[in-house]
């Protein structure tokens, strides 16, 4: 199931697209650019790739507190390598 939002700016189009079977929020600028988010069960944004950007992995505790933010290379996440698996898939 997915969820589609498209607004327009001077007259141009930005979409914003969730697929809830993987929680990722893909959206797209008038020039084609995409940025994604992918989202743990609590709602938290886990892990951003904003565009051509090295992705951001945030980590949290069991009370849903931020405990780190990396970007680039960094220990693992929970879903290392989300990113690039969600750009070959496009």
């Amino acid at each position: 199931m997915s969820l589609t939002s498209r607004s327009w700016l001077d007259n141009r189009s930005w979409t914003a697209v969730y697929t809830a079977s993987n929680r990722l929020l893909v959206a797209t600028t008038p020039t084609g650019r995409q940025s994604r988010q992918f989202f743990n069960e609590r709602a938290q944004m886990v892990e951003a790739c904003p565009g051509d950007l090295l992705p951001i992995r945030r980590g949290f505790d069991s009370a849903g507190r931020v405990t780190s933010v990396v970007q680039g290379e960094g220990s693992a996440a929970p879903h290392e390598h989300a990113c690039l698996t969600a750009l070959m898939a496009s």
